[in-house]
């Protein structure tokens, strides 16, 4: 059997649980306020990043005409999902903003988080700004998909069969820190979750796709030829059923 360290699930799931106990732990050192003034604002989605079709259209044109009025309408659709953060008592804690696999280390059986600084496009003062904690979470699980795309670009694979292995370490990964994370930040008892299961997978969804907005404008001002890989993730994400 594998040793620990080197089992992927088992890595993918301790980290889920090490970022639920800090949120949790910076709830109780830092404090919280109640969500319910950002939920008014896009829940502390960025409002300047929701897609202007002419823009997405000139700017991105691997994207069809039925691809560009579905993101216009998924975009409205999956924001409405924010209610639910009205519904229930969550609450906005101190986030790290900008989470995502080239922010941990790995020593042996733990994890150190490095640069609590957020996403380097937005403002000081939105970065210092208590957020949803499901923000982080959302930042790592489209590392997880960047992991896996990067991984087929190495290795310039082109068989079905190794795009369909990378999928699945992407999906299980997601799905191992998912689980650890909810097992300590359990959705109806940890104060900063939305009251259900399925309530915190919806708002999860939306913070998906803010991520991948924000990645689709750093690839087009930093890195055109990685492009294709929030694109695809936004396909993924707007024909993923709600």
């Amino acid at each position: 059997a594998a040793e620990p360290v080197h089992d992927v699930l088992g890595i993918g799931a301790r980290s889920g649980v090490g970022c639920a106990i800090w949120h949790h732990d910076g709830q109780q050192s830092l404090g919280a306020d109640r969500l319910a003034d950002e939920v008014r604002h896009q829940g502390g989605v960025d409002a300047s990043r929701q897609p202007d079709e002419r823009t997405v259209e000139t700017r991105l044109p691997q994207l069809t005409a039925d691809e560009l009025a579905a993101l216009e309408s998924g975009c409205e659709r999956q924001l409405d999902a924010l209610q639910l953060l009205l519904d229930d008592p969550v609450t906005k804690i101190r986030v790290h903003g900008d989470y995502h696999l080239g922010q941990v280390l790995q020593t042996g059986q733990d994890f150190i988080v490095l640069d609590f600084e957020g996403e380097p496009a937005r403002r000081l003062e939105e970065r210092r700004a208590k957020q949803c904690a499901l923000k982080d979470v959302a930042g790592m699980l489209r590392s997880f998909n960047y992991a896996a795309c990067a991984s087929r670009r190495q290795i310039h694979a082109e068989a079905q069969h190794d795009e369909t292995i990378t999928a699945l370490w992407e999906q299980l990964i997601a799905d191992a820190f998912w689980t650890g994370y909810t097992t300590i930040a359990k959705p109806g008892q940890a104060p900063f979750m939305p009251g259900t299961q399925a309530g915190a997978e919806q708002v999860l969804r939306v913070f998906e796709l803010d991520k991948t907005i924000y990645e689709i404008g750093y690839e087009l001002n930093n890195r055109p030829d990685w492009l294709d890989i929030p694109v695809q993730g936004l396909r993924r994400l707007l024909h993923r059923p709600m």
